[in-house]
């Protein structure tokens, strides 16, 4: 079995998407020699797809098996697949994979958009568009929608689509701003069956130049109650569309402006229409705000006035006399303004329906200002100034009179009556703000008239006659040809009449009409004639008879007379007229068209169209031949480009009533030649009658010419000879549902076929044009754009095919002529509405510069580069309409003519197709009135009109890009282009060029682009499909602008097959054209539906554009990494205008480069300077291009200048050095931090690149880090240095980083570990790259140094020499331990003689070896390796031995050099070394006296380094003294031992210190002849006895200098003094940390003498570290509490005993304390108790105090407070209550605070608050006083001082006069006692009156307020006591 080999064994498909089909190979080797069958058992749907399941694989062969998963769900699969060989062998596979769900990725969440500078903006483009792209890591298509989280200006297209495995999708979000649009909005793209993603997207708005046209704007006087229109102009002067709003649309009550918001796009103006309706005489100045939304507001101040109407007439009456019934009588009367301001007068003669006005036609005025006639109300409009004339008929129908006066309203006022009298200017309302009074005229007048019975009945009034020219040859008068009237007088009187014939008396008397009787004769009637007049008089009832006869000549012709019949009574007015007309329809032909315009085709193309033939009045069967006048070609051959099929035809007899049947005349067009011409079809009958039907047609090899014909014949050949193409590209096929997207017009084709063609000449205006045609692919943006435009989007699905294509045509005429056809600043304009309006100018209009006229003519000047010859440059407008319109008539003929002389095919186009639809009606009108025919229907010219314009305009605009831009392209030497101008017949020389220029390009530059997959071979025959998918068009521009791959064209699909690869393709030239600046308008959807037209312009201006972006000159910048470099570029302007410029730097590299200014403005004849900058972030050459492009700023518009920018790297400086070294074959890890200098952050790889040896040109910061192998310093021994020594070419490298990446911020910081192991000594140098992919690369540098290998032990050596002491100071002394030191011990008198035995392997070198190659295995080599036990075996060594190939090796390798570093050995300079056996060094040594004499023996040869190091004892007898020590634990003290130096050297001495408690320096210097001290430490780490030793050794000559030393280690000191503090009855803990100073873990007891601390009784501490152990105080009372807390280490962990330790154990006891000092505040107050009372009163609170303990408890309790008392204890009973007694009583008044403390030892402390209120007292009423009036009576006032000390009392009286006290005011009472103060009342009234009563107030400091009441009371006297005299 094992010679059959199937696998591998696990079969891992990793990620893959749901659904989608994966395919694994499963490999079958048979080594046998027979057939093996395999059968393979799949139990599971995801791998039934596999196949073949069972095969036979024949003898030693190779079969392999397809594993193919496919599944429908997410999750984890693992399943194992059995297979069996030969029906008995069973083994099995396991197939694993992880399914997941399809996952797209956006490369941004937020995005910002910002309108582009330089981009075109137009009404469909703002230029607020931004990219992001989406990214599909899984290899299935996800599908995906983009959805807005709400409806917005927002856009993102394509709305849905599907992104491929692996692929990149790009998606453009777009903004549609408007003055109230949001600026931001979030979209969530949402995966089929995976991810949702979200979208952020913010706008920002630009900053707008906008202003007015006019500052201020007069709007002159306005008329009263007449609407009027003012516009005031919205200018755009910068690069951004502005987006206004108006703040104040009413800004007065009788003024609105229109439009309140919208857009004014770049270049262009909108006008803002100011309505007037005027109510009040006044004067008004107002101002009208406007904001533009990011810019500045604007204000336009409007003045003006309103005056009163005011019209003249004049008639004084109207009298109308004696008007028989049926008669009419006209008055003539004339109507004046003659005021400054319109004036609208409308006669209302609703109720006389006998009269009518006359009034004249406005023709040429505008539609809101003629006259006109409703409903008997007559409307004349007369401007400022004007006189019309009017005549006012009366027209009687019956008997009547009339007196009225005029109904006449006067701008919607009532015209006062015919006398004229003072009045107000206010015809409706006075105004407030100017009140005037003036005289007014009115147009009212008084009529009268009077209607009388007819005294005539004429029973005809109309006589009409016809003949036929056949007729006249054989005329004979009968009733056929006559025709009369009959006059009956209907009067009581005799009537007199007669026919005036004067004003036709010629035709008279040419016989042309006669009159005659009633039986035909000729006979003369009465009549009225130029010398005489004669009169019919008819009696009362009498009639008579008048005939009339029409006798023509035999040419056609036509009559109309208008015969007065007069009364001789009344000569004022004709009684009645007669009308007669007479008519002689000759023989005539009529045609289904009158002109016939032939579309225009190629050469050679032919087409055929008929034309019906009608024949009328022809009475006998004619023939009539048909010819065609001479057509000449351009080269003035004459050619016959028409034939005609039947050259003749025959009509039969027929009349006018019955013409003849119709003859459809075909006709057949095709020339061979370049021709435009106007020609006539001639028709000629036998009679010599002559017919005309002109025809137009054009014939040209120019798609600007011939479009509409090959977009109808798409498979017409395009290069005459071609009949296909080989590898021509085919465009994708949509799906139906997106087919909209991709579809395009014609343009092109192969078959040479021509199909039928329409045959005349459709015009753009029958198609249903609308503006928003050019959006009819909108619905592929998602919303739709919200803005207002002023025409309607056509859906495609509602367009034929032809009508697409012509509407995408007049697209991109519209927008070539916007942007390209003027000098400075884009004019906006659409075809045909605004262009009327801003190309053909009116007076007055404002236009795009602000006044000065931009017309049509500039267009054609600006493109041709002089004026029309003829036309002047600025010619003024005339103010009479009439000659306007023939001016601007004449100037479009000599524009045409000119035209045509240039080559342009305009034969077609007449010029008064290109006037708007005002002018043009006023053009008809006026036309026919000078030619004396009448006007044509308003509604056919307006039809006409709409036919004819668009298609005009178009031809127009195209014809000037053939004849001023197309005739530029003149093809190079590298473009095999032929020059017969006839090789193709739809292509022109140019057109063919440029062809040919883009098929040069795509075969050049599509394997350069693409070159892993370039797409196959094109032969571009196309303008339109050849460029669908944008790969044409990313060659083009890549072949000039080689920056632009890398940024835009490498991620492009190949191979198109849906609409959103078209699209991703499509936004990939767009945006590669932004970011060069050019200023043409095209988007992603004129590319994927590519429009013919649309294409050529596009491609013929990038034909003259792109040469500029050749570099002119490479600008190199040179310069060290990271460190910046600046040059300045001149830019010369020779010409004598200012150039302005848009700088740019464009590449890939575009970001390592810096340019100021971003605009660059040059002065005329003068020069700037760009200063251009260079930082490089990385290593490689950087290139990019500075562009300057020159901006259209109303300046001159220069070339574009391209400067090629590169740059190379000559000087790298790191950020810094880092030094290392350490000893060969010994790996050093050492931390590297990496600080990122660049101002991006990111994700850096990281590459070493390492060199042998130093590299002086990385220079940087150093920084020193070294092993502790060896010291720099020791690099030498013997002859051999190793910072010389030379690193093998061959040697792996030393270096190396486990880590691959780091991520580092901008000026963040990271740690790296890095390893370094040389396998050879010497310096080495290692550069760390650091490089992320848009961010840049950075250097840091490592310099290594490879010093001598560790010492190496032999293996079996005996040590001859003797222990001694100074075996401890090797490692110190030698730098090694002293397991590597190979001792011998000898005699210093005798010499010592050795062989070392080399063996034959390195372990050193082997271990080395062994970690190299790990650090160069993979993963999985290292997950084998350790799985076979395999990782450091020595076969790993090999795989990185420099030995491995015996080839690569230089050098002896069978040879050790040796070289010894002491002169006391001698050894052999070479020994030979076998690589089995070893080798055997021999030595001799010889001392120079006693002592310890160290060496090291390097041996080297080309693969390998050793070093051993050798030890030889002298030692001489030794000395030894004894030293106490004592000191408490875990203290230090220190005694210096004086060395005495007697000799003439300095000695080297190392010390050896036995014992745990000793300290010293290991090494000290003891100088000759002086005494040296050294410093020995004793520091016991537990109390007790310590025994050790000190060795003094003299290095230089082994001398050991011992001493015994004997410490005891006494009771330690407080370790630290811990503070707490804390509220009594409440917790407070603090840690500190034991450490236990012995080797073995030991258990330590807690002491303590404080009550209120708790915590652990033991711990347990591991030998050598420190545990925390908490301390907590619970203290029960407030105080300050000091005391100690120990520990002590009482036995040791292992011992089970529960005593003390054995006597040798306390020996090493060790203990640790603790000073505690706890500060206990007073615990929170149980309760707060407010007690109030009166001063010098007492009041009683009882506290209830419970005791839960079982025992008595005794309380001490002590109050606080000013008044506050009670018993110093309470005694409380086991698990009872007491009740404690307080008592308040308070001498002052006030509120104060005191409290009541309750402490005993049992339950602690706790107290309550005392809120102390203290009230004033009342006063105490003494007893009453009695005395008798005249007497006094007398009490005494007791004052008590319970005080020890004195007190002052003050005394107050408040009815002095009737009390009188006895003693001072101020009474001093002793401590301790009280007086008696004496009181008198003095009464003055009997009784107690209110004089009677008297306060008495005492206060004192100490003593507090009282007061008393005294009352007394005046009794009646009694007898009074004798007095003695």
């Amino acid at each position: 079995m094992h010679q059959i080999v199937i696998g591998p064994s696990t079969i891992d498909f990793g990620e893959v998407a749901i659904r989608t089909v994966n395919t694994k190979p499963l490999v079958i080797v048979n080594h046998l020699d027979i057939h093996v069958f395999v059968q393979i058992d799949i139990d599971c749907r995801e791998l039934r797809q596999s196949l073949p399941l069972t095969q036979v694989v024949p003898p030693r062969t190779l079969s392999k098996v397809d594993i193919v998963f496919e599944s429908q769900k997410a999750g984890v699969f693992q399943r194992s697949v059995v297979y069996t060989v030969n029906n008995h062998i069973k083994q099995h596979i396991n197939v694993m994979a992880k399914i997941v769900t399809p996952e797209i990725s956006i490369s941004q969440s937020e995005i910002v958009l910002k309108p582009t500078l330089g981009v075109p903006q137009t009404y469909d483009s703002t230029g607020y568009s931004e990219v992001i792209k989406l990214t599909n890591q899984t290899n299935g298509p996800a599908e995906f929608t983009w959805r807005p989280d709400k409806i917005s200006p927002f856009a993102v297209r394509p709305s849905q689509g599907t992104v491929e495995p692996h692929s990149t999708l790009n998606c453009e979000v777009l903004y549609f701003p408007s003055v109230t649009s949001p600026l931001n909005a979030v979209f969530t793209l949402d995966v089929v069956e995976g991810n949702t993603e979200r979208l952020s997207c913010v706008a920002e708005f630009a900053s707008p130049l906008v202003k007015f046209v006019e500052r201020r704007l007069g709007v002159g006087v306005l008329p009263l109650h007449v609407p009027h229109k003012v516009s005031a102009a919205l200018k755009n002067t910068g690069h951004h569309h502005a987006f206004f709003q108006v703040l104040n649309p009413q800004p007065t009550p009788f003024c609105t402006v229109k439009p309140e918001s919208g857009c004014v796009p770049v270049g262009g103006i909108v006008n803002l229409e100011l309505s007037f309706f005027a109510v009040d005489i006044e004067k008004f100045d107002f101002k009208i705000d406007v904001r533009v939304r990011g810019g500045k507001k604007q204000s336009l101040r409007v003045g003006g006035s309103v005056e009163p109407p005011l019209v003249e007439c004049d008639l004084d009456t109207f009298p109308f006399h004696g008007v028989h019934v049926g008669s009419s009588l006209s008055k003539t009367f004339t109507l004046l303004n003659p005021m400054s301001s319109e004036a609208e007068i409308v006669y209302n003669l609703n109720k006389y329906k006998d009269f009518k006005l006359e009034i004249p036609h406005r023709n040429f005025a505008d539609d809101d200002k003629k006259n006109y006639v409703e409903d008997n109300y007559y409307h004349i409009y007369l401007s400022p100034g004007e006189k019309v004339n009017i005549n006012l008929v009366f027209s009687p129908v019956q008997v009547a009179s009339y007196d009225f006066n005029l109904p006449v309203l006067i701008n919607d006022m009532i015209a006062p009556p015919p006398p004229t009298r003072k009045i107000s200017t206010s015809l409706s309302r006075v105004s407030s703000a100017v009140t005037e009074e003036c005289m007014m005229s009115t147009p009212c007048r008084r009529v009268t008239a009077t209607a009388m019975f007819p005294v005539l009945s004429v029973d005809k009034l109309e006589l009409n006659f016809t003949a036929s020219p056949f007729d006249t040859n054989t005329f004979t008068p009968d009733a056929s040809n006559s025709n009369g009237f009959n006059v009956k007088n209907d009067s009581n009187e005799d009537v007199s009449f007669a026919v005036d014939i004067r004003e036709y008396s010629d035709i008279f008397e040419q016989g042309i009409f006669r009159f005659t009787n009633e039986k035909n004769v000729p006979a003369l009637p009465a009549l009225v004639e130029a010398d005489s007049a004669s009169w019919k008089t008819l009696k009362p009832g009498e009639s008579t008879y008048i005939g009339l006869q029409f006798i023509p000549g035999k040419t056609s012709c036509s009559y109309s007379l208008s015969l007065p019949l007069l009364l001789e009574t009344v000569d004022q007015y004709p009684y009645r007229v007669l009308s007669v007309s007479g008519s002689l329809d000759p023989p005539s032909l009529q045609f289904s068209s009158d002109h016939l315009m032939l579309l225009p085709t190629p050469l050679s193309a032919s087409i055929v169209t008929s034309l019906d033939v009608t024949a009328l009045n022809y009475t006998c069967p004619v023939e009539v031949s048909i010819s065609v006048e001479e057509i000449r070609s351009d080269e003035g051959e004459i050619i016959t480009p028409i034939s005609l099929s039947p050259s003749s035809i025959k009509l039969p007899p027929c009349s006018k009533d019955k013409p003849s049947q119709t003859v459809s005349l075909e006709i057949n067009y095709c020339a061979e030649k370049s021709t435009s011409f106007v020609t006539r079809l001639v028709f000629s009958d036998p009679l010599g009658n002559m017919f005309y039907v002109s025809v137009t047609g054009t014939s040209e090899n120019c798609l600007l010419t011939n479009y509409p014909f090959v977009n109808s014949n798409p498979r017409f050949h395009l290069l005459s000879g071609e009949t296909e193409y080989t590898q021509q590209y085919t465009p994708p096929t949509a799906t139906p549902s997106t087919v909209s997207l991709i579809s395009g017009g014609g343009g092109g084709g192969t078959g040479q076929q021509c199909e039928s063609a329409p045959p005349l000449y459709t015009p753009l205006s029958t198609l249903s044009l609308r503006d928003g045609a050019r959006n009819a692919f909108r619905a592929y943006i998602t919303p739709l754009k919200t803005q207002a435009v002023e025409k309607e989007d056509v859906e495609e699905d509602e367009m034929k095919e032809e009508e697409s294509f012509l509407l995408q045509v007049l697209n991109s005429a519209e927008r070539w002529i916007s942007h390209m056809g003027w000098s400075n600043l884009p004019n906006p304009v659409s075809i045909p509405h605004t262009i009327w309006q801003t190309v053909l100018l009116k007076k007055g209009t404002v236009t795009n510069d602000g006044g000065k006229r931009k017309s049509v003519f500039e267009l054609v000047q600006n493109l041709c580069g002089r004026p029309i010859p003829g036309i002047p440059v600025n010619p003024p407008i005339p103010t009479n309409t009439q000659e306007r319109i023939k001016l601007l008539h004449w100037q479009l003929n000599t524009m045409l003519t000119f035209l045509k002389v240039q080559g342009a095919k305009l034969t077609h186009i007449k010029a008064e197709w290109f006037l708007s639809l005002s002018d043009f009606l006023l053009w008809s009108h006026l036309s026919n009135f000078e030619a004396g025919l009448p006007s044509e229907p308003e509604d056919l010219l307006v039809i006409k009109h709409e036919k004819y314009s668009s298609q005009a305009w178009v031809d127009l605009v195209l014809q000037l890009a053939k004849v001023f831009v197309l005739v530029k392209i003149k093809p190079s030497k590298s473009l095999n282009v032929n020059p017969d101008s006839y090789k193709s017949s739809v292509y022109s020389s140019e057109e063919r060029t440029l062809l040919a220029w883009l098929s040069h390009h795509f075969e050049q530059q599509r394997r350069v682009i693409w070159s892993d997959n370039p797409p196959p071979t094109r032969w571009i025959v196309s303008f339109d499909n050849d460029l669908l998918d944008g790969l044409v068009l990313a060659t083009l521009l890549s072949s000039y602008c080689p920056f632009l791959v890398k940024l835009h064209f490498s991620d492009m699909y190949l191979n198109v097959r849906s609409p959103e690869e078209c699209f991703h393709n499509a936004l990939s030239i767009i945006h590669a054209l932004r970011s060069l600046g050019i200023d043409y308008d095209i988007h992603p959807t004129d590319i994927m539906q590519p429009n013919a037209i649309n294409m050529l312009l596009f491609i013929t201006h990038l034909y003259i554009t792109l040469p500029q972006y050749k570099p002119k000159t490479t600008v190199m910048f040179k310069g060290a990494l990271h460190q910046p470099v600046f040059k300045e570029l001149k830019i010369q302007n020779p010409s004598n205008k200012v150039i302005s410029y848009n700088v740019t730097v464009v590449g890939a590299d575009c970001a390592s480069f810096s340019v100021q200014p971003s605009t660059l403005t040059v002065a005329a004849s003068s020069h700037a300077v760009v200063k251009v900058g260079f930082s490089s972030s990385w290593l490689h050459p950087c290139n990019a291009a500075l562009m300057l492009v020159s901006r259209r700023t109303g300046v001159a518009c220069g070339s574009t200048l391209v400067f090629s920018l590169q740059s190379l790297v000559n000087d790298i400086v790191p950020i810094s050095t880092l030094q290392v070294e350490t000893a060969v074959y010994k790996l050093l890890k050492f931390p590297l931090l990496v600080t990122n200098p660049l101002t991006n952050g990111g994700t850096f790889k990281i590459a070493l690149v390492e060199s042998k040896g130093l590299k002086e040109g990385l220079k940087g910061k150093k920084k020193n880090t070294s092993s502790q192998v060896q010291t720099a310093s020791n690099t030498t021994i013997g002859s051999f240095d190793v910072t010389k020594a030379a690193v093998p070419t061959n040697s792996p490298s030393a270096f190396w980083c486990s880590a691959a990446t780091v991520e580092l911020a901008p000026g963040g910081s990271a740690n790296l570990e890095l390893h370094f192991l040389p396998l050879s000594p010497g310096p080495r140098n290692c550069a760390l790259l650091f490089s992320c992919p848009g961010v840049g690369e950075f250097l840091q540098n490592i310099e290594g140094l490879g010093l001598y290998p560790e010492p190496l032990t032999i293996r079996g050596h005996k040590d001859k020499r003797l222990k001694s002491p100074v075996d401890r100071l090797r490692k110190e002394i030698l730098g090694s331990g002293s397991e590597e030191v190979i001792r011998y011990r000898c005699d210093p008198e005798k010499e010592l003689e050795g062989v070392l035995k080399i063996p034959a392997e390195n372990p050193q070198k082997i271990e080395a070896l062994i970690e190299t190659a790990q650090h160069r295995m993979s993963e999985t080599e290292i997950r084998r390796r350790k799985l076979t036990g395999t990782l450091a075996t020595a076969s790993v060594a090999c795989l990185e031995s420099p030995s491995k190939d015996p080839a690569q090796i230089t050098g002896d390798i069978n040879h050790f050099a040796v070289h010894c570093n002491s002169k006391h050995f001698e050894f052999p300079e070479k020994v030979p070394y076998h690589p089995t056996e070893g080798a055997k060094l021999p030595f001799t040594f010889q001392a120079d006296g006693q002592g310890f004499y160290p060496a090291k023996v390097v041996l080297v040869n080309s693969n390998d380094i050793r070093v051993y190091q050798l030890e030889v004892t002298c030692t001489p007898s030794t000395t030894q003294a004894e030293i106490l020590f004592s000191a408490p634990t875990m203290q230090s003290v220190v005694q210096e031992i004086p060395i005495i130096n007697e000799t003439q050297h300095d000695w080297n001495l190392s010390a050896v210190i036995e014992g745990d408690a000793y300290l010293g320096p290991p090494t000290m210097l003891a100088k000759s002849s002086s005494t040296s001290l050294y410093p020995l430490m004793f520091k016991p780490l537990y109390q007790g006895e310590i025994e050790g030793q000190l060795t003094l050794t003299n290095v230089a000559n082994g001398t050991v200098h011992m001493f015994r030393l004997s410490g005891t280690g006494l009771k330690p000191l407080p370790q630290e003094t811990v503070t707490l503090r804390c509220h009594a009855r409440q917790k407070s803990s603090h840690t500190v940390y034991v450490h236990n100073p012995a080797e073995r873990r030991r258990i330590f007891q807690a002491y303590t003498d404080l009550d209120c601390i708790v915590g652990l009784h033991e711990i347990s501490i591991e030998g050598g570290i420190s545990v925390p152990y908490e301390i907590t105080a619970y203290p029960i009372k407030q105080g300050i509490y000091k005391g100690v807390f120990s520990f002590e280490s009482v036995r040791s962990a292992s011992n089970t005993g529960c005593g003390r330790e054995s006597s040798s154990s306390n020996a090493e006891s060790h203990s640790v304390w603790y000073s505690v000092e706890i500060i206990v505040d007073p615990p929170p107050p149980e309760k707060t108790v407010d007690l109030f009372c009166e001063a010098k009163k007492a009041l009683a609170l009882e506290l209830s105090i419970s005791n839960p303990t079982d025992s008595e408890v005794v309380f001490d309790v002590t109050c606080e407070g000013e008044g506050v008392t009670g018993p110093p204890t309470v005694t409380v009973g086991p698990k009872t209550e007491a009740c404690y007694e307080l008592h308040y009583k308070p001498t002052f008044i006030g509120k104060s605070a005191g409290k009541v403390v309750f402490v005993s030892e049992e339950l602690g402390e706790f107290w309550y608050e005392l809120k102390l209120n203290s009230e004033k007292p009342r006063p105490v009423a003494l007893p009453q006083l009695s005395a008798e009036l005249g007497k006094t009576a007398t009490t005494l006032i007791p004052l008590r001082n319970d005080l020890p000390d004195s007190s002052l009392v003050h005394v107050t009286l408040t009815n002095s006069p009737h009390f009188v006290l006895h003693s001072p005011r101020k009474v001093s009472v002793p401590g301790n006692d009280k007086i008696d103060l004496e009181v008198t009342f003095i009464p003055s009234a009997l009784g107690t009156s209110d004089n009677h009563t008297c306060l008495m107030e005492f206060s004192s400091p100490q003593l507090g307020e009282w007061s008393y009441t005294l009352q007394g009371q005046g009794i009646r006297p009694s007898v009074m006591d004798a007095v003695n005299i």
